[in-house]
């Protein structure tokens, strides 16, 4: 009996779409210590701004268009500005203290999720972060995952010493914020270093990559079937 490349495309795509699971809440290991973070993620790119000459990232200008840094697949971005500078902008900058040896930091004091934000997609990433505040400061991180669930984390940063942030996710993030929501009328800037990066396939991907695979696959071997079909019928006239 033979099958035909209808059937077997329903049949084939049922299965599929059953072995791929539904995308549950994502879920998240966070880290304050680097040494932890670094034995469960195993990062595998470091991003230290060494590269980068000290001042303004992007040149000066009149409007209102971010200042962007891409660097090893992750795109640094600030949005806003303070008066007198009439752009937004990212800066690098060495004397904010250990573990900085050089960092990034935006022009203007990020007080909300776009202010200060970096793009990338992992499953893990780390930082440094480094704060003006002379006893230390507690900001808000924003992380967004790839079907844009919003998820909202809080860190503390010292002066010279620094604090770590880290996370280990179930799904990729797209996006990564912090910034000071000036709970006491009083906002203070920082600096961000040693961002690691460790990417991990996601099974759900991989899982959608090969339905989309069989879905190409089947609609060819279909076409060729009637092709053939077609050049069998016309030899039977």
């Amino acid at each position: 009996m033979r099958y035909r490349p209808v059937a077997i495309m329903v049949v084939t795509l049922s299965i599929l779409s059953n072995a791929c699971p539904p995308a549950a809440a994502t879920s998240f290991r966070i880290f304050s210590d680097r040494v932890s973070f670094n034995d469960a993620a195993q990062p595998r790119s470091l991003i230290g701004f060494e590269e980068f000459p000290e001042g303004q990232v992007c040149p000066l200008h009149v409007g209102t268009d971010p200042c962007g840094l891409l660097t090893q697949g992750v795109e640094f971005v600030a949005t806003t500005y303070m008066e007198p500078i009439s752009s937004p902008g990212l800066r690098i900058e060495s004397d904010f203290g250990l573990p900085l040896s050089r960092g990034l930091g935006s022009d203007a004091i990020p007080v909300a999720a776009n202010d200060f934000y970096w793009n990338f997609m992992s499953q893990s990433l780390g930082l440094d972060v480094v704060t003006g505040a002379t006893n230390g400061r507690t900001y808000t991180v924003v992380l967004t995952d790839q079907f844009d669930a919003v998820f909202q984390f809080s860190m503390f940063a010292t002066n010279g010493a620094g604090g770590f942030f880290g996370f280990i996710s179930d799904v990729p993030i797209r996006s990564m914020s912090i910034f000071d929501p000036c709970l006491d009328r009083a906002c203070f800037n920082f600096l961000i270093d040693n961002v690691v990066v460790s990417p991990v396939p996601e099974p759900s991907s991989l899982c959608l990559l090969g339905f989309a695979s069989a879905v190409l696959f089947l609609a060819g071997h279909r076409r060729a079937y009637r092709s053939e079909n077609h050049s069998r019928n016309k030899l039977q006239l």
